[in-house]
């Protein structure tokens, strides 16, 4: 069996210390080819790709999703998605060590799933060594890559509490499962429902002063983001004319709320980021009512403040980076997050997202 180590990795946005974000350290982990995320749910996914060294010029990205819910006696599901246009119900099959498996059970377009027979096989051909993994259809094959794999699966146990229990997929054990953690529920969010078309007016830093007093020593140092070098300039009306950068706006939520939404910096690569906060409809906010939504926002949508960016991870000595979605929903009184996704960028992972935060909407 191949060693397999744990990395741990700090994580950056195009801002420094960006450190509103939801996504820690240990939200997302990734070695070689298999990269693991477990949800607030702690529903766990693994997604592994294939290798490109035995690859060469393939015709499609191909990934394998494994995913486990919380809970004793949970079992592993796999699933193969390619991302290519082809006939429906194509046939796609497994191979281990140039034996087929059969075909797999086609879902949708482009998507298949593995049965208990064929998962089992695969996931002790992924776990020993020198084994030959391949999925095919026709003319096309894709070798599945076992680097990394021990790693991300014995992350997966660790998240779940399953290690040296009998349900361990790498470090398994005499334990039963009894102890193992629980699945948390999923939040359940209610939505505002009149999120229609609202007025939005451009507004001046002099006129945001009125209303937010404390707007340029927030705009500058909450959650230790550094907008625009805002400590720099005395007149952001001015270095915003200067620097053709978009106008804040003030959007109307309700009778009782305003969204003000400011740009922040760029993200990466080219981005957008902007601050969002909501503030009381009142004549003189108290500072401590204003609140701040997220400063590494894309837009805001009908209810929703939406977050779309590249994160980097340094382990070691080199780095990755990984794509970060979220999304923050109006309740009526405040945003609350609604759903947060990371992405591998590596050409055939990225076929599937892996969520890290997932709710209910209730309007």
């Amino acid at each position: 069996m191949r060693s397999y180590i744990y990395l741990f990795f700090i994580l950056f946005s195009g801002l420094a210390l960006a450190q509103d974000n939801t996504f820690q350290q240990d939200d997302f982990f990734q070695y070689k080819d298999w990269a693991v995320a477990c949800d607030n749910t702690l529903t766990c996914r693994a997604v592994g790709s294939y290798d490109q060294g035995k690859n060469g010029n393939v015709y499609a990205r191909m990934a394998l999703l494994l995913e486990r819910k919380a809970g004793a006696n949970k079992p592993l599901s796999g699933q193969v998605k390619i991302d290519d246009q082809m006939p429906g119900e194509t046939l796609l099959s497994l191979a281990i060590n140039d034996k087929s498996l059969g075909p797999l059970k086609w879902k949708e377009d482009n998507l298949y799933e593995l049965s208990k027979f064929q998962l089992t096989q695969l996931i002790e051909a992924l776990k020993g060594d020198k084994n030959t993994i391949f999925f095919y259809m026709a003319h096309k094959k894709w070798f599945l890559s076992d680097a990394g794999f021990n790693a991300a699966m014995l992350k997966m146990d660790e998240k779940q509490g399953r290690i040296g229990t009998t349900g361990a997929i790498i470090s398994s054990g005499d334990k039963d499962e009894s102890q193992v953690y629980r699945p948390t529920l999923m939040p359940i969010i209610k939505a505002a429902t009149d999120v229609g078309d609202k007025p939005i007016k451009n507004v001046t830093f002099s006129e945001i002063n009125k209303l937010f007093p404390e707007f340029k020593k927030r705009y500058a140092n909450e959650e230790k983001i550094n907008c625009n070098g805002a400590n720099s300039s005395n007149n952001l009306d001015k270095d915003f004319a200067n620097k053709n950068l978009p106008l804040p706006e003030l959007i109307t939520l309700n009778d009782e709320y305003n969204l003000l939404k400011v740009f922040c910096d760029i993200g990466q690569p080219t981005s957008n980021l902007y601050s969002f906060w909501v503030i009381p409809n009142v004549n003189t906010p108290n500072d401590n009512d204003i609140k701040l939504v997220t400063k590494t926002a894309n837009d805001y949508y009908y209810g929703i403040i939406t977050s779309d960016n590249l994160q980097q991870v340094i382990y070691n000595d080199h780095s990755f980076f990984i794509n970060i979605a979220k999304q923050w929903i109006w309740t009526g009184e405040s945003f609350v997050l609604q759903s947060e996704i990371a992405q591998s960028l590596r050409d055939n992972a990225s076929t599937w997202s892996l969520p890290i935060f997932v709710s209910k909407i209730k309007s």
